[in-house]
Order: C-alpha cells, then sequence, then structure tokens
C-alpha cells in the first residue's frame, strides 16, 4: 500500500487497477484500499475487472460506490470493461442489464457487439439450466430481451 500511497501523492489523473487472478474477496479488498488513497489524493480510479464483472458491479451497487463511467474496449477477440469508480456512500439497485452489461452508449460499435456476445452467451447459458434452475433461466432470458430490444437498428 506504500507504494500506491507514493504513487497517488504524485496526482496522476488516474490509477488503475487490474484484477489478475486475485480471489473476488481479495479484490474487492484491494480496491476498497485503493479507492480510499484515490479519494484521500484526488485521483480518480478505474477498475479493470478480468472477470466476473457483474459481480462487481453488484457489490459496488450494494456498498456505495458509483460508476461514473464505464467503456467497453475490445483487443482482438477480447472485450475488457473499465470502470471509473468514487464512493459516494449512496446504496444503489441496479436493474438485471445494468448488473450484466452496466450502463452503456449503445450507439457504440464496440459496445453493440460486446452486448452481440453477451446475448449469445447468456441464450446459452439460460438454455442449459432451464430444467435444473428456471428462474435464474428466466431471468436470463429477459436480459436477452432487453438486448435484442437495445441491439435492433434504429427504425428510419
Amino acid at each position: 500500500m506504500q507504494q500506491l500511497q507514493k504513487i497517488a501523492s504524485a496526482k496522476p489523473d488516474a490509477m488503475i487497477l487490474r484484477e489478475k487472478q486475485l480471489s473476488e474477496p481479495a479484490y474487492q479488498t484491494l480496491a476498497e484500499q485503493v479507492q480510499r488513497i484515490c479519494q484521500e489524493q484526488g485521483v480518480q480510479l478505474i477498475l479493470q475487472p478480468m472477470t466476473k464483472v457483474p459481480v462487481l458491479r453488484q457489490w459496488l451497487a450494494e456498498n456505495g460506490y458509483a460508476i461514473l463511467q464505464e467503456q467497453v474496449v475490445k483487443d482482438g477477440k477480447f472485450f475488457y470493461n473499465l470502470l471509473r469508480v468514487q464512493y459516494d456512500g449512496v446504496v444503489r439497485t441496479l436493474t438485471p442489464l445494468e448488473r450484466e452489461i452496466g450502463v452503456q452508449d449503445w450507439s457504440n460499435a464496440v459496445v453493440q457487439a460486446y452486448g452481440r456476445r453477451k446475448r449469445e452467451r447468456l441464450q446459452t447459458i439460460a438454455e442449459q439450466i432451464q430444467n435444473s434452475n428456471p428462474a435464474m433461466a428466466a431471468d436470463y432470458l429477459q436480459i436477452v430481451a432487453e438486448l435484442d430490444r437495445r441491439l435492433q437498428p434504429e427504425s428510419v
């Protein structure tokens, strides 16, 4: 933490915290500690989780963190989420789509490609768990339907 405090005290525009092979609890604890340091120094915190992004979004919402901006970037066949966050103490409730995809600019071509990929994956998961967990399958199908609406081309 001392090294992070030293970096933050130099007042960069932002610090990026990238999750690399950390467990969920370890990443969440680290994110809390780094957010406190960033807030004390007036530095923006950007999270770049590699896995379980919906779980992170939900945790942020339930623990008083605002997602100020979210961006999806694509590198080859991989999509990465960047979340600029700040603690404000306000507990939020996310819609199922916000939990899975975030609040996105649906006119962005990368976001549309990301939405299509997520749609395919959620559709497949819903089909696979239909018999064992119909409630969860229904939730996923609700998100798929919302993605279908968002990904429709604008009518003229």
